[in-house]
């Protein structure tokens, strides 16, 4: 039998079940009254008929008036049809009179027998015995029970049905909200909880309404961010993949097929990681295990089949109660494992010549300094470069000169021994480490490389040129007990090759008096690399003034360097030299262009500035970057800077210093050609320098007032100079009459201790307002 399990089914059994059970308790209280009632109306029958057969016959009998009396007894039974005998007997218990009406219906229904004393006066004078038929009662009883029988059911029926039709009008709504939630269920949220009315019901349904709209707009946002996230995960370059607690695969984004190789219609879902990877058509042929971090991510690297490099991670997600998950991130790595390569390989290689470079220079010296002495045996270190290299990149540009090092380079290497280690540690200096067992072995190699190097000849245009290099050797531990000291020992003892003539080699010898020079000249070199490191350059200002109104036109930029032992200034004719030298005047160079700016920045009522720049800047085709890219920065006019450039420099090298003026014109910045006058081409060159003025030798200003050849010199300089629209500056102006005559002669500005003394705190600067 199918059970019931619908909610108005449920409360038509339980209502239907109720009404029977009150139905039989109505039927047993109905059935217990009836008869109650039957036998109460019994007493009370017999009752009132013995009192009135004794009232009726007593008399009779006592006065024994027998034919009255049976007259008497055939009237009552007539009238009483229920009485089924009757027999009356005097006190002596003799029988007087009697009737009898009993059929056989009578006979078998219930009888009711009594016995009644008739008395008079107290006294008995008979006794009457009668029997009464109470069938007519008992179908009285009968029918009234059934009547009450039927009419009970016909209730409950009658109930029953309003019930069942009342609760369907009621559950025909619940119905309704169950077939919504049911909906809900299954995920549709679009379909609205119908409207039932405002009884508590359509209450409930509102409150399903409002449920379904909140879950169908979370669910709607869900929908969203999943999207958003598999679009995300799709667009990354990563391939992600997800396995459940059976490590069957539950998610993965289209960057995994692509760095399995797979086909995009490749079906893995419920599938495990291994097999799939496993029929890939790429397999892994090398797998490394790296290090575990502290959230618990194991990662490897992984070289597949196609030469490609795989970094595999994998991590354990908290899933819910059936176990943890797998999520596994597959990142192809190739590129930058390639970019690492090129890292290590640009760190410890020089990218022109493939040579060692400077990065492994030390730790190798250090290697071969004890393995030598632990051998008993010399480590000969071999520095040179070539010489007049600088000719070649300012004659037939960088190119040529970049393939004349990677020729050298070439040569090199083929005279290098295996356990020999060839270095290129900048420009065009190389170093040779190599373990000796004397000196001469390492002399014989040095003549090699003189000899290899002057027997090649590189071509450079139409012109065939030999290089030949200047070699210094140092050993260790034979005359060095540092290895360190290595480098600068043999730089020392090249520069003597190169004073020897160039073209051969030289040893360090640490008690030749000649070292003093290249000792002090090393020396320079690392107090000016600490002195920009440590901000110990202090620049001073000196004032440039209008000679007409001998009130300040610009100030120019002086360098001094700081002692860093006595705090002693030191002026710039004792270390620019070797600045020059050595390279280092660049960096000086763009120390003061910084430095400058940022006080023209600070003070922006102060007056302009002048600049000098050196020769070697002209090739540092940077520089003009460097000056745009710092006036941008500090927001500084370019028309308030003035670059002054030295004139024997400039002419010297006159195609790039032309391309480095033009540079800076385009700039906006103002040019100054410096010591005008010392060149024999001069006014050949003025017509092609884009420059705004010219600052006229001291040399010819110092005698200014008394020399009629200066005078002549300066006047000539000073026409020319009007006539290109160029401005002109005299400098070493130490007296009234020099300044005067310079005014006469109609040059604009002037410079010297007459009218202002070089000072860090120049009033012109600190009395302005600063920002």
């Amino acid at each position: 039998m199918r059970r019931f399990s619908g909610l108005s089914n449920r409360i038509n059994m339980a209502i239907s079940g109720s009404l029977l059970l009150l139905l039989l308790l109505l039927i047993m209280n109905i059935n217990d009254s009836i008869s109650h009632f039957s036998e109460k109306e019994k007493h009370n029958i017999h009752q009132q008929f013995s009192e009135f057969l004794n009232i009726s016959l007593a008399p009779l009998v006592f006065t024994q008036d027998y034919a009255n009396l049976n007259s008497q007894l055939a009237q009552i039974a007539a009238n009483h049809p229920e009485l089924s005998s009757i027999e009356v007997r005097d006190a002596a218990l003799n029988l007087v009179a009697a009737q009898h009406q009993i059929t056989e219906k009578q006979a078998d229904s219930k009888s009711f027998n009594d016995k009644v004393s008739l008395i008079i006066a107290g006294e008995t004078v008979g006794t009457i015995d009668y029997q009464l038929s109470f069938k007519q009662y008992a179908v009285l009883k009968k029918e009234l029970r059934e009547e009450m029988i039927v009419l009970t059911t016909l209730a409950i029926i009658l109930t029953i049905l309003l019930t069942s039709l009342l609760m369907n009008l009621l559950t025909k709504e619940l119905h309704q909200l169950k077939a919504a939630s049911q909906k809900m269920l299954r995920g549709d949220y679009q379909t609205p909880v119908p409207k039932l009315g405002e009884n508590e019901i359509g209450i409930l349904g509102q409150s399903f309404e409002a449920l379904r709209q909140s879950i169908e707009q979370r669910s709607l946002l869900v929908e969203l961010e999943q999207n958003r996230l598999h679009s995300l995960l799709d667009t990354m370059n990563v391939g992600i993949l997800f396995e459940n607690a059976d490590k069957m695969i539950e998610y993965h984004n289209q960057q995994f097929f692509e760095i399995w190789c797979l086909n995009p219609e490749t079906p893995i879902y419920q599938k495990s990681r291994e097999s799939i990877i496993e029929h890939a058509p790429v397999h892994v042929v090398a797998h490394q295990e790296l290090n575990v971090n502290r959230s618990g991510e194991q990662r490897s690297e992984c070289t597949l089949s196609d030469g490609r490099t795989i970094l595999q991670s994998h991590m354990l997600v908290k899933q819910n109660h059936s176990g943890n998950g797998h999520l596994w991130v597959f990142e192809d790595i190739t590129q930058q494992k390639k970019m690492e390569n090129d890292l290590i390989q640009m760190a410890n290689y020089d990218p022109l010549t493939g040579l060692n470079n400077r990065h492994g220079f030390e730790p190798q010296l250090l290697s071969m300094a004890a393995h030598a002495k632990r051998r008993n045996q010399l480590l000969a270190l071999l520095f040179f470069d070539l010489d007049e290299f600088k000719l070649i990149n300012d004659n037939f540009g960088h190119a040529r000169g970049d393939l004349a090092l990677i020729a050298v380079a070439n040569t090199m290497r083929s005279l290098k021994r295996q356990d020999e280690w060839l270095f290129r540690l900048g420009g065009d200096e190389f170093a040779l480490l190599s373990i000796v067992n004397d000196q001469n072995e390492a002399e014989q190699l040095a003549q090699r490389i003189i000899n290899a190097l002057a027997n090649s000849h590189h071509d450079f245009g139409t012109q065939q040129i030999r290089l030949t290099t200047s070699i210094g050797i140092s050993f260790y531990p034979h005359l060095s007990s540092d290895p360190r000291m290595l480098p600068s020992h043999a730089d020392i003892a090249m520069y003597h090759a190169k004073a020897k003539g160039k073209n051969t080699f030289a040893i360090y010898n640490p008690n030749d008096t000649r070292l003093d020079q290249e000792i002090a000249r090393l020396t320079w070199t690392e107090a000016i690399e600490s002195a920009l490191e440590n901000e110990r350059f202090e620049l001073h200002f000196q004032g440039i003034y209008d000679c007409a109104t001998q009130q300040i036109h610009h100030l120019e930029v002086l360098i001094r360097l700081q002692d860093k032992h006595t705090n002693k200034l030191i002026y710039p004719n004792e270390f620019i030299p070797i600045a020059e030298k050595n390279g280092q005047i660049i960096l000086i160079d763009r120390y003061v262009i910084t430095h400058s700016i940022a006080m023209l920045a600070g003070h922006p009522d102060m007056p302009d500035i002048a600049i000098n720049l050196s020769g070697r800047s002209f090739a540092d085709a940077s520089l003009p970057d460097f000056i745009k890219a710092t006036v941008a920065h500090y927001q500084v006019a370019p028309q308030r800077i003035q670059f002054e450039l030295t004139e024997t420099e400039t002419v010297a090298d006159i195609q790039d210093a032309i391309t480095f003026i033009n540079a800076l014109h385009d700039i906006g910045c103002v040019l100054c050609l410096d010591d005008f006058g010392t060149g024999f081409a001069s006014f050949a060159y003025l017509k092609h320098l884009k420059v705004d003025v010219l600052k006229i030798d001291g040399t010819f200003i110092r005698n200014l007032d008394s020399s009629r050849e200066n005078r002549l010199f300066v006047e000539s300089m000073v026409m020319v100079a009007k006539g290109l629209g160029k401005r002109t500056i005299a400098e070493f102006i130490e007296t009234p009459a020099t300044l005067r005559a310079c005014y006469d002669l109609g040059i604009d500005m002037g410079q010297g201790y007459y009218l202002d003394k070089p000072q860090a705190k120049h009033p012109a600067i600190y009395d302005s307002k600063p920002v």
